[in-house]
């Protein structure tokens, strides 16, 4: 007798498994680890918001909720100090023979001093003016610190109308006067100079509007001066930015020099790179990462000399860390060393940060076949800090992260001394995460900056991503691209190759699942009458399925039929990240810009395949609206783009046409859960992609279609290999071998079962052995 439908079962289950999937999407988008809003935090108070706390002045204003170590508070008064009669000296009018312990030192301001303000720009974004820079670096006057980095030859969309900006001073009012002018700010400014540590005592060097402590000399090159409480120069802070031509380097020669007749102690602290700027496409969340490249110990590697940058990557997330109950980040994180690089012995050489597709990274100014060391000999400690922004009306934090530099403690000896000038370069490197600009030049070259290139999603599957395994397969799309010049068609061509190499597995696996499945159907019955008569002995149940199995030639083997398509999970997941990542895709139109050039820049459809790293954009609107649940999983839609559902076309007609056939009966309930799963997998997957990259739809379009075709061929060669080799039957009609010979995972089941009855012979002959002795 038939069991009774579940009716309540056949509705809640199909509801549940609607939840779950919209619970599994909602999780997708959210990948960016996106901190709920906290509570209005009470403001900070006592220390600078941009200076070590080890540095922090006798007292300084308070800096609120925003702002936390590594930033700085300045005053914006627009009250300007009265001018000098005269520029203050480079050189002091009287150098201090001795320095008491009562000494108090300080930042020499340069109040009315025009070269202390407006300082001028290095490099073009204008390459017809200048086509050996790649990059325009704007200044601050905050530490003589970058106010912006743009890139020449880089553009935020398509339309390149605006640089990419890499790095970008970023700044929140803290207070206002009546009048509603900001009286306070806290600012985060990449590469500025925070302070410094003289004898013991904080000397800020960020300076504000109004008491500025950095002049320009020239273009990119600044200086400041730490004076005793009469006014003598003790020391001297020399920056100087230089652009390398035709590379994304900028090199920043800094030097603290001992003005004073007499030995001082000295550590400085500066601000490192910053963010650089979130993903424009929320696509699978934010990529921004930390990474640091360092050597070995002297057991790893004697000579010293190789950088390993495989061992630390940090998520943007992690790095920014959690606020606590009062809404605040902790002021700062101790990033290097950490507790595994002090048990190893290892030495920093580099610390960058990147997205999806660009990043920056400082490093010692090394040159090749030189005796200098690799490490990054000056900076002791790289801190995280961070300038809390709050959130955008899409709950994304806007904070900003840090790293700040803290220099190793140096004594300089007296002026003019042998050891009086403590050498503080380093080089900064600004672009794309190319391999090949990375090899092309020095030091990124020796230094091994190419280690900022991760092709990894992260998440459950990083482990799998294999570094090697990208590398090849970005080389192959290079390689395609080579050939075809059209990134579209490289796509389609390298999933064909990969497809190509991987059809023997395939085929082997989808033979036996097949085949399998076919035999496991024609026992059913005979399956159910044996669960039905053993249903109370388990051990007889298993011995008579064996029978069974044997009699009618099922082959255990089939069930392993899976494992290949488990081993080519790495392969398919590494393509993915490829495409995901690599710089080269960025822009880049497909099928030779053909839609560009059949329709005007202003029409709708311009966009269509415009940029294999943006949706498809079939038709594109620049006023993005919000669709009710649907905008929760994937934002905002400006676009209506037509390569998802064609992605979940092709779905349908994999599951509907090339379904491979149960292998057991299913209840009513099973077989409405089946379908549902068939149906959310058909509908929700295509949802999540609609958001991603045209060039990655694409690829699993192009997949897919392959994937179809390939299983109707290896469905065919199935039915002619049965027309050719059919069962061989006994007497009582039933199959004695299989319909082709026995292949490698069949003859270890063969050998695993030889060995199991020698063993079990041995056993019993062992048995009788005894029994006759006593």
């Amino acid at each position: 007798m038939p069991k009774p439908k579940n009716t309540t079962a056949r509705i809640i289950v199909p509801i549940v498994g609607i939840l779950l999937m919209v619970l599994v999407g909602w999780a997708f988008y959210q990948n960016g680890n996106t901190p709920p809003i906290p509570p209005a935090p009470a403001a900070n108070s006592g220390t600078s918001a941009g200076t070590p706390t080890a540095a922090a002045p006798e007292k300084t204003p308070d800096a609120p909720k925003s702002t936390d170590a590594g930033t700085s508070a300045t005053s914006t008064n627009t009250t300007a100090a009265p001018a000098p009669a005269t520029a203050p000296s480079a050189t002091p009018a009287t150098t201090p023979a001795t320095t008491p312990s009562s000494t108090k030192f300080r930042a020499r301001s340069f109040a009315g001093d025009p070269s202390a303000h407006d300082f001028a720009s290095l490099g073009t974004l204008d390459r017809s003016k200048d086509d050996t820079t790649l990059m325009k670096v704007a200044f601050s006057s905050t530490g003589a610190g970058v106010k912006s980095i743009k890139l020449a030859e880089y553009f935020e969309t398509i339309e390149r109308l605006e640089n990419v900006t890499i790095q970008e001073e970023h700044s929140q009012v803290l207070a206002r006067d009546a009048a509603g002018k900001p009286t306070e700010t806290a600012t985060l400014t990449p590469f500025a100079a925070l302070s410094m540590m003289v004898n013991g005592q904080a000397v800020l060097l960020t300076g504000s509007p109004n008491e500025p402590v950095w002049r320009q000399i020239a273009p990119g090159h600044f200086e400041a001066f730490v004076e005793d409480e009469v006014g003598s120069n003790v020391l001297r802070v020399e920056r100087q930015f230089t652009k390398v031509a035709k590379a994304f380097d900028l090199k920043v020669t800094q030097k603290i020099t001992n003005l004073a007749a007499f030995p001082v102690k000295v550590q400085f602290f500066q601000i490192g790179p910053v963010d650089t700027p979130r993903d424009r496409l929320a696509y699978v969340g934010d990529r921004r990462r930390l990474h640091f490249g360092h050597l070995l110990n002297a057991t790893g590697d004697p000579s010293r000399s190789v950088v390993v940058a495989d061992k630390y990557s940090v998520e943007h997330s992690k790095l920014l860390g959690s606020r606590d109950g009062s809404g605040r980040f902790a002021a700062e994180s101790v990033q290097w060393p950490n507790i595994k690089s002090k048990a190893e012995n290892y030495e920093l050489v580099w610390v960058g940060l990147t997205n999806r597709y660009f990043g920056i990274t400082v490093m010692p100014d090394y040159v090749q076949g030189t005796a200098a060391s690799k490490a990054f000999g000056w900076v002791s400690a790289i801190n995280r800090v961070v300038l809390d922004l709050g959130y955008d009306a899409e709950k994304h934090d806007l904070s900003v992260v840090g790293l700040r530099l803290d220099g190793a403690e140096a004594l300089l000896d007296p002026a003019g001394g042998a050891k009086s000038v403590q050498d503080l370069s380093h080089v900064v490197y600004v672009g794309p995460l190319d391999a090949d600009v990375f090899k092309a030049t020095e030091p990124t070259k020796s230094l091994g900056a190419s280690g900022l290139i991760v092709h990894n999603m992260g998440g459950p599957c990083s482990f799998c991503t294999f570094g090697w395994l990208t590398d090849s397969l970005l080389w192959l799309l290079q390689s395609l691209h080579s050939i075809t010049q059209d990134w579209a068609i490289s796509i389609m061509l390298l999933v064909l190759v990969v497809r190509t190499c991987l059809h023997p597995v395939t085929k082997w696996s989808q033979i036996r699942m097949t085949r399998f499945g076919k035999q496991m159907q024609g026992i059913g019955p005979k399956m159910k009458v044996l669960q039905e008569k053993y249903k109370d002995d388990k051990v007889k149940l298993q011995q008579e399925t064996g029978r069974l199995w044997r009699e009618e030639g099922v082959s255990p083997a089939g069930m392993l039929g899976c494992l290949p398509m488990v081993f080519q999970m790495p392969v398919w997941i590494a393509l993915y990240a490829t495409l995901f990542f690599a710089v080269e895709l960025r822009h880049q139109g497909g099928f030779y810009g053909v839609f560009q050039s059949i329709q005007p820049k202003t029409s709708p459809f311009w966009y269509f395949f415009g940029d294999l790293a943006e949706p498809d954009r079939f038709w594109y609107w620049k006023n993005p609206i919000s669709i009710p649940l649907l905008s929760m999983m994937i934002g905002k839609i400006s676009s209506l783009n037509i390569m998802p559902f064609i992605l979940g076309v092709v779905f349908f007609i994999q599951q509907k046409y090339l379904k491979p056939p149960t292998t057991a009966t299913l209840t009513p309930e099973q077989e409405m859960q089946q379908k549902m799963v068939q149906w959310m997998t058909v509908i929700l997957f295509p949802v999540m992609m609609y958001p991603a990259p045209s060039g990655l739809t694409l690829y699993f379009v192009t997949n897919s279609v392959l994937s179809i075709l390939e299983n109707r061929y290896i469905r065919r060669h199935i039915d002619e290999l049965d027309k050719k080799n059919p069962p061989v039957l006994n007497a009582q009609g039933r199959k004695v071998v299989a319909n082709e010979k026995p292949g490698f995972m069949q003859r270890m089941m063969q050998a695993a079962e030889a060995k199991r009855k020698e063993m079990e012979e041995a056993q019993a002959k062992a048995m009788k052995n005894a029994k006759k002795k006593r």
